[in-house]
């Protein structure tokens, strides 16, 4: 699987796609994409991109790390999935960011 960013034009808004390949040279985009969507009044309103996925065994369920863009800055989220396709985030930051429009810090 691979997660990308699915950028919007003129608005430059990100969103995460996700495609599949057997080979990883022939990929295919899944047909409900974008995943992971842009919140409408969020931490994460323009940007939702850069995803990091990792399985959680203990909790069986997919863990996805992502950078928001929302709310004047940049913010660092989390959401949660049992199929990696219909993702819950959590609508609190991880790391919120103080309001830099250069970064994180």
């Amino acid at each position: 699987y691979n997660f990308y960013n699915a950028k919007q034009m003129p608005e430059w808004i990100e969103q995460i796609g996700i495609a599949k390949s057997q080979c990883l040279y022939e990929w295919e985009r899944h047909n409900d994409n974008p995943i992971l969507s842009v919140s409408r009044d969020g931490f994460d309103t323009q940007f939702c991109s850069d995803a990091k996925v990792f399985w959680d065994d203990v909790e069986k369920h997919w863990v996805m790390f992502f950078y928001g863009v929302g709310r004047g800055a940049a913010h660092i989220m989390i959401a949660f999935s049992r199929d990696l396709i219909h993702w819950e985030r959590d609508t609190t930051p991880l790391y919120q960011a103080g309001g830099n429009p250069s970064g994180l810090d």
